[in-house]
């Protein structure tokens, strides 16, 4: 049987998502492809692999931080892009350190 929450996890499934939420999660993804490319890429050694990781979502983060296109648009819809990027970037960061 399932229970409320669950029920509501279904009903959320056909919202539909806000900007920011749509943001997060492509930001989030692109992260996560990161460091699946820098995992598949390592060596298998795990401190070095893991600064591999640090490198290749450092750089992304970097690249998305002086993104000029993407802070116009979210100033356009009144979100702070900065904040976001970095959520996201601190989020990967500590989901990966838990896998290294």
């Amino acid at each position: 049987m399932l229970q409320n929450r669950e029920i509501m996890k279904l009903f959320s499934f056909f919202k539909k998502k806000s900007t920011e939420e749509t943001l997060r999660e492509r930001l989030h993804d692109y992260f996560e492809d990161r460091v699946k490319f820098a995992l598949k890429n390592g060596t298998g050694n795990p401190m070095f692999d893991g600064m591999m990781i640090q490198a290749s979502v450092g750089s992304f983060y970097q690249e998305m931080k002086k993104n000029k296109e993407l802070e116009y648009f979210c100033y356009i819809k009144d979100l702070d892009y900065q904040t976001i990027l970095q959520n996201e970037y601190t989020k990967v960061l500590n989901k990966f350190k838990m896998r290294v």
